[in-house]
């Protein structure tokens, strides 16, 4: 909310995804995304919450998303849900509507680094690469495009960066804001970078940049 009034008011918002686990108020931030009726990409977190709620809420078991540890942080995300069963159901009806990316003019917005994918954009089998890929994860090299062919520019997330990362053609805008640094948004076309430090009463797992 901080980050948002430092924006202008008629401006179209454009969330990248992962809105829920690690903070206290998943539940909230969908909320406020939906009613505001802004556009999201979906990301990994939200899928997550889409694979493992049902057996974790309801059957008790215990899985990567819903134990409590750092690296997925759904243990939070649950206890939004607690005896909430209507907004349960309306978010993950919300979440299976989420698109894989957003193109606008030369912009191409993702939640994982998209880029090296961007021919294959409409291809179910590669849905996952542009919510999950990293900028420096080599595994899969073998299959990326020649991005200089590309006349594009990715706007990503997914990848934390104590700093917006500036590429040729990219912009990593995520800065770190649930490892106590801080939220970012940029301004298409001007590439104005909007930060605001991470607030103490929304973190769970504080965890300073190596």
């Amino acid at each position: 909310m901080d980050l948002l009034k430092l924006i202008p008011k008629n401006a179209e918002i454009i969330f990248l995804g992962d809105l829920v686990d690690k903070g206290l108020n998943s539940k909230k931030v969908i909320d406020f995304v939906i009613e505001g009726n802004y556009k999201c990409i979906l990301g990994n977190h939200e899928k997550y919450m889409l694979t493992y709620i049902e057996e974790s809420l309801y059957k008790s078991i215990d899985n990567k998303w819903s134990v409590s540890d750092e690296k997925y942080g759904g243990k939070q995300t649950l206890e939004n849900y607690i005896n909430d069963d209507s907004s349960l159901e309306k978010h993950l009806d919300w979440i299976k509507n989420l698109p894989s990316y957003i193109l606008i003019e030369n912009y191409f917005i993702t939640h994982g680094y998209g880029l090296p994918y961007f021919n294959r954009k409409d291809d179910p089998n590669y849905k996952k690469q542009l919510m999950t890929n990293r900028l420096d994860k080599s595994k899969y090299e073998s299959e990326w495009e020649d991005i200089n062919s590309h006349n594009i520019i990715n706007i990503f997330g997914h990848c934390a960066f104590k700093e917006v990362n500036i590429g040729g053609k990219y912009f990593g805008i995520d800065t770190g804001c649930v490892y106590n640094n801080k939220l970012t948004a940029i301004e298409l076309n001007s590439k104005k970078i909007i930060q605001v430090p991470t607030h103490q009463n929304d973190i769970t797992n504080v965890r300073m940049f190596d």
